[in-house]
C-alpha cells in the first residue's frame, strides 16, 4: 500500500485533514489515517521549527571592523522547543514514498515546510496541496487527487529565502551600526519594523500638532409640492463628473470661511430657485465577505 507524509502548518490543519479522511488514529505528535488505497501520516508544524543560527554566522562582539556581516552560507538551527515535533516529523519520513506540503499557500508556507524536509534529509517525491478555499472535508479529497509536484514551487521557496535572508542582513547590520553609533543600548532596526515604527511616529506627531480650525458649511431647506428637502452647498471642480461633485451630506460640502458663508446666505435668502436638473440613482452596498482563514 502506497504511504504519504502530510505535512501541514499547526495541529488544527492536521485534525482538519485527517476528519476529512474519514476513520483515523491520534498518535503523539501526527494522526494515521487510510484513503482511497493510501496511508497517510497526517503531521504538523506549529509555524518555523527552524531560525537562522545567528551565533554561528555573526561574530559576538559587535565591532566597526566586523561590519558589514554576510555569511557565505546561511546555517540553521532548531527554535527552542520544536525538537520533539522535529523527531517525530523525522522519524515518520523514514516510513512513507512520499510526502505532501500542505502548510499555507504562500512562500512563507513552503519555506517552513522545505526547511523541515531538507533539514530531516528527505530525499524523496514531494508533492504539494495548493488551494485557496477553506479546508473543508470536500476541499481536502478533491485536492489530494489533483497534487502537484513540489518543484513547480521552487522559485516560491527562493523567494521565501530571499525575504528571510534580506531580513537578517538588514536586521543584524543596521542594528549593530546604529548602536555602536549611538554608543548607548541596543537600537533594533527591521527591514519592515522601523518603516511601520515611522509611519506610527508620523501619525501620533500629526495628532499632537493638530490644530483645529472652524469652518462654515452651507445647507438650506428647499420646500417644494412633494415636501422639504435639505441640501447642502458645494462646488463642482471643472471637469468631474456629476457624482463626484454632489454633496449628500455635511462631510462633503465646501467648507468655508465665515464670511464667505453668511455673504452666500445673504445673497440667497428669501430668493425663489428654479431646479434646472434632477437625478436619481440606486445605490447599493454589499455586505463585506465573511473572513477566512486562509484568506
Amino acid at each position: 500500500m502506497p504511504t504519504q507524509l502530510i505535512l501541514t502548518e499547526k495541529p488544527s490543519v492536521a485534525l482538519d485533514i485527517a476528519r476529512a479522511l474519514g476513520k483515523f488514529q491520534k498518535r503523539d505528535g501526527y494522526f494515521e489515517a487510510t484513503w482511497n488505497g493510501t496511508k497517510y501520516y497526517i503531521t504538523w508544524a506549529y509555524g518555523h521549527l527552524f531560525e537562522i543560527d545567528t551565533e554561528a554566522i555573526a561574530p559576538q562582539k559587535w565591532e566597526w571592523k566586523t561590519l558589514p556581516i554576510l555569511p557565505e552560507r546561511f546555517r540553521y538551527r532548531l527554535i527552542k522547543g520544536a525538537g520533539k515535533q522535529f523527531k517525530v516529523i523525522k522519524e515518520l519520513l523514514k516510513k512513507v514514498g512520499s510526502t505532501c506540503i500542505c502548510t499555507d499557500c504562500g512562500r512563507e508556507g513552503q519555506l517552513i515546510a522545505r526547511l523541515i524536509l531538507d533539514h530531516a534529509g528527505w530525499k524523496g517525491e514531494t508533492y504539494r496541496l495548493w488551494t485557496s478555499e477553506a479546508l473543508s472535508p470536500e476541499v481536502v479529497r478533491r485536492e489530494l487527487k489533483k497534487l502537484r509536484p513540489d518543484g513547480q514551487f521552487e522559485s516560491l521557496f527562493q523567494e521565501a529565502l530571499a525575504r528571510q535572508h534580506a531580513d537578517w542582513l538588514v536586521g543584524i547590520n543596521c542594528s549593530r551600526a546604529c548602536s555602536l553609533q549611538a554608543k548607548k543600548g541596543v537600537w533594533s532596526i527591521g527591514r519592515v519594523q522601523t518603516p511601520v515604527l515611522k509611519l506610527l511616529v508620523d501619525r501620533h506627531l500629526e495628532r499632537n500638532n493638530f490644530k483645529p480650525e472652524e469652518y462654515y458649511i452651507v445647507k438650506a431647506l428647499f420646500e417644494g409640492q412633494k415636501g422639504t428637502v435639505l441640501a447642502f452647498l458645494t462646488t463642482q471642480k471643472q471637469g468631474a463628473s456629476d457624482e463626484k461633485g454632489q454633496a449628500e451630506n455635511e462631510q462633503d460640502s465646501k467648507r468655508l470661511k465665515k464670511e464667505e458663508a453668511y455673504k452666500i446666505v445673504e445673497f440667497i435668502q428669501g430668493k425663489t430657485g428654479v431646479v434646472t436638473k434632477v437625478e436619481k440613482r440606486l445605490k447599493k452596498e454589499p455586505p463585506p465577505l465573511l473572513h477566512s482563514l486562509t484568506s
